[in-house]
């Protein structure tokens, strides 16, 4: 199987051939790439498959202008909206049962009887590029379901586009304002279900306040918050995960801290069920805690490399192919991640 920015993805014969960061490829980082690109995916023409089909978010390491990209299939689900009349093959407006605003925003991919269309106008009536991605345009009959990818773009501010020599992109933040904030969209609350997030980072500089948020929409006592502490805490250069803040459950790795200038694969897991925590790193687990209560919704946005609520906590260094998913990583689908991607990051 090919790999497709550090991860292995089966492939099938459709029509828009493979190409990594722009070139069509041969062999990158000594492997031959023959696919095709089974998701029919592209951007800034870039084609990429997510990891996972239930990823939230996903930063698929190719750099775009002042937004990151996160997976489609997440979303993919039956938008509520119906078309409202006939649909000859030509036409690029779909009159639809009711105004498809916010269930078919701009940007988003639709399917239509099998038919993947791209939408650039919305309202009552949605206007569309047809035959996205090889699909082809058909006839379709009123009263059919609108299903919808929905992105979810996260506005980069500050934070700069770096290259390593594996040919990996990631985001570079300078420990000061630098961030990406990913909004408020539900699907990143993580309230009452499993969910693992992961990640790898190469701290440049130790923080000179408490933490370093990685990943974080924690504001008072709600949501999560995967940190590096810093000069102020127990043990700067270790972990620290925290679900529900002040008084919620702080989890700090004393064992191991983080090496300045070194990449590292970092997840950690949430059974909702059992509330059992796990942190890994470099696919190796180093630490587990029962936590002792569920992940509260919150209000404030999820972001990478500074907390929401409190801006004096920045972290200084790089973050790449992150990921959120609303499922529990098995140890051996953790460790099999980190065996993806580790040359990469030069592990």
């Amino acid at each position: 199987m090919p790999t497709i920015n550090g991860v292995l993805n089966e492939v099938s014969p459709f029509k828009s051939p493979l190409v990594i960061n722009g070139e069509r490829a041969r062999v990158v980082n000594g492997l031959r790439h023959s696919g095709y690109d089974k998701w029919r995916m592209g951007w800034n023409g870039h084609h990429f498959a997510p990891p996972d089909v239930g990823s939230v978010l996903y930063l698929p390491g190719v750099p775009g202008f002042g937004s990151t990209i996160f997976d489609y299939s997440w979303n993919f689900s039956d938008s509520g909206i119906d078309t409202d009349e006939a649909l000859d093959a030509s036409e690029t407006g779909i009159d639809c049962d009711a105004d498809a605003s916010s269930a078919c925003p701009v940007g988003s991919i639709i399917n239509v009887e099998g038919e993947l269309m791209k939408v650039t106008g919305t309202g009552v009536t949605l206007t569309v590029i047809r035959g996205y991605h090889g699909s082809t345009p058909a006839t379709h009959d009123t009263n059919k379901d609108i299903f919808v990818w929905v992105p979810n773009n996260g506005t980069i501010i500050g934070a700069t586009w770096k290259r390593l020599s594996s040919g990996i992109y990631y985001l570079d933040f300078d420990g000061i304002d630098d961030q990406v904030d990913c909004g408020t969209d539900s699907s990143l609350d993580f309230v009452a279900t499993d969910f693992s997030l992961e990640l790898c980072v190469k701290e440049t500089a130790r923080s000179v306040s408490f933490v370093a948020p990685l990943m974080s929409n924690l504001v008072g006592n709600t949501g999560i918050e995967l940190s590096i502490q810093g000069d102020l805490w127990v043990t700067p250069g270790a972990l620290v995960v925290v679900l529900n803040g002040d008084g919620g459950t702080y989890e700090g790795l004393t064992t191991t801290v983080l090496t300045l200038g070194a990449w590292y694969y970092i997840a950690i897991t949430y059974a909702w069920a059992t509330k059992a925590l796990e942190t890994y790193i470099n696919g190796l687990p180093v630490a587990s805690l029962t936590s002792d209560r569920d992940v509260d919704s919150t209000a404030a946005n999820f972001n990478f490399g500074i907390r929401p609520s409190v801006n004096v906590y920045d972290y200084n260094g790089g973050i790449a192919l992150p990921l959120a998913i609303p499922q529990l990583r098995t140890p051996q689908q953790v460790q099999n991640r980190y065996n993806q991607i580790r040359h990469l990051i030069g592990r």
